[in-house]
């Protein structure tokens, strides 16, 4: 399937206000505007103006934010496409664009207009209310919410030939060769799809962003349109395209820090001295300094710019920093933090970053946590051979290991089984391994899925790949990977 593209600058801190008698939105509504306006390097009208008060949904309206990272139901459209909060989308967008003519802010390093912010959460809002009636005046068409059906659009990326068939084909030996045939998208869908007033007004919107990623295919897209609109016969029926080439944005210099840390006997982690902080300190580098997440300096400094209104302030231990990354969650994050020796937990990840910001589900990208415990972790040995491991949290009615136990079994006294054929399976095994094993090995305790592989010269894909109980990219992993168990990790 056609994939145009996904806002590439994301938003930031978003919140709601929910009562009885209404539901609204806004961008900081817990935030003092005067604090943020310093936080922000912004005018205070200008924090006004993206501060105001939404007749949206608030979850649907933060969705609409980045529209294409969501999978829509039809309900949620008709929730958020409210003639009340087109009115008022609307002119929220073109107030912060009056009165954030002249202002701008630091964004994944990038200084970036703030009016771009009530931009982008427009043009998002605007795609996700797009209906098959916005450019046509027929009463007797049925009404459709384009972003819902565009998500049952089946087409391809580009025509591929089957080589088993046909090997001379030039782009068998060289996949990139592709001819102007095989990717024009006249070819890639079927006109009933490609004709439709969605598809059409669609690509129209996506090509007339104001946003345009990163990595831009305009020249090439403007050339399908235009097909397009041949092939459908459209062109007298649509307004004027506007292409706009990709913004320029300029890097933001995070301001450079006297680092002077010193220690007293109240503070159990490091004393930071306002005197020996540069004045035009930020979070982020002041969080980069000292090797502690963004929130717990937000926390020690009590403000959501770290300015200090104190002498001094206390922050945790050291530990080893990660800058989130856009679409990172807590669950990804803990999972990548995880070694050979220590299984890092979602638990265990926000013990590390009690004042983390943003939810678990959508962490705000260019923040940076802990990606080990503050101070340093202690990894226990091994249990000596033959002990009992009877520590730990229990997980499905386990003994406290990683790996599960299901009940009713009993564990082999062997952990490794070599064959060559399905025959020569040891016992007990799960449904979904590959015919090809040549190789078994038991999940022992404090066996995880990705050290597991590790421990067996494998890759994780490979374990999934072989053992498809455990789901695609090991999503099962948590609730099919069982102590006492073999697993295939060699094949023919």
């Amino acid at each position: 399937m056609v994939v145009f593209w996904l806002c590439t600058i994301g938003t930031l801190m978003f919140a709601s206000s929910i009562s009885a008698q209404s539901v609204s939105t806004s961008l900081y509504p817990s935030v003092d505007p005067d604090l943020l306006a310093q936080a922000l390097n912004i005018s205070e009208d200008c924090v006004e103006a993206l501060n105001a008060s939404l007749p949206c949904d608030p979850t649907l309206f933060q969705m609409a934010g980045t529209v294409d990272n969501f999978y829509w139901e039809l309900d949620n459209v008709t929730n958020l496409c409210t003639p009340g909060c087109f009115q008022a989308v609307d002119s929220w967008t073109d107030d912060v664009s009056t009165r954030c003519a002249f202002d701008s802010i630091v964004a994944y390093g990038k200084i970036v207009p703030a009016e771009s912010v009530a931009g982008r959460y427009s043009e998002g809002f605007s795609l996700a209310c797009l209906t098959n009636q916005n450019a046509s005046e027929s009463a007797d068409v049925d009404m459709s919410w384009c972003l819902i059906e565009s998500q049952d659009w089946v087409g391809s990326d580009v025509i591929r030939p089957d080589c088993t068939t046909d090997a001379s084909d030039p782009s068998c030996a060289d996949p990139t060769n592709i001819s102007a045939d095989d990717e024009r998208l006249a070819n890639l869908y079927n006109d009933d799809v490609l004709c439709s007033e969605c598809f059409v007004q669609m690509m129209y919107q996506r090509l007339n962003s104001p946003y345009p990623p990163d990595h831009d295919y305009s020249d090439y897209l403007i050339q399908q349109y235009q097909d397009i609109l041949d092939v459908c016969n459209a062109t007298q029926n649509m307004p004027e395209l506007v292409i706009r080439t990709p913004p320029d944005y300029a890097t933001a210099v995070p301001p450079l820090l006297n680092i002077s840390g010193t220690g007293d006997n109240s503070c159990t982690g490091q004393t930071i001295v306002k005197s020996t902080l540069d004045p035009n300190a930020n979070c982020n580098s002041i969080a980069q300094a000292f090797n502690v997440a963004t929130g717990d300096v937000q926390a020690a400094t009590r403000s959501n710019d770290c300015a200090l209104s104190t002498a001094s302030i206390c922050l945790p231990a050291p530990c080893t920093l990660q800058r989130i990354s856009v679409d990172a969650t807590c669950d990804s994050l803990a999972a990548s933090f995880s070694t050979t020796k220590l299984n890092v937990t979602t638990v265990s990840f926000l013990s590390w970053n009690p004042n983390i910001n943003g939810l678990c589900d959508s962490l705000p990208a260019g923040d940076y946590v802990c990606a080990s415990a503050p101070g340093g972790s202690y990894i226990p040995p091994a249990p000596p051979p033959g002990s009992a491991n009877a520590n730990g949290q229990q997980r499905g009615g386990n003994d406290g290991n990683t790996a599960g136990t299901p009940d009713n079994t009993t564990t082999p006294v062997s952990t490794t089984v070599t064959g060559s054929s399905p025959a020569s399976a040891p016992s007990p095994t799960q449904t979904g391994i590959t015919s090809k094993c040549t190789k078994y090995v038991e999940a022992q305790s404090g066996d995880f899925c990705v050290k597991f592989a590790q421990d067996n010269n494998i890759t994780p894909d490979q374990l999934y790949a072989w053992n498809t109980v455990l789901g695609a990219g090991g999503s099962n992993c948590d609730t099919q990977f069982f102590l006492g168990y073999y697993y295939c990790v060699a094949t023919s």
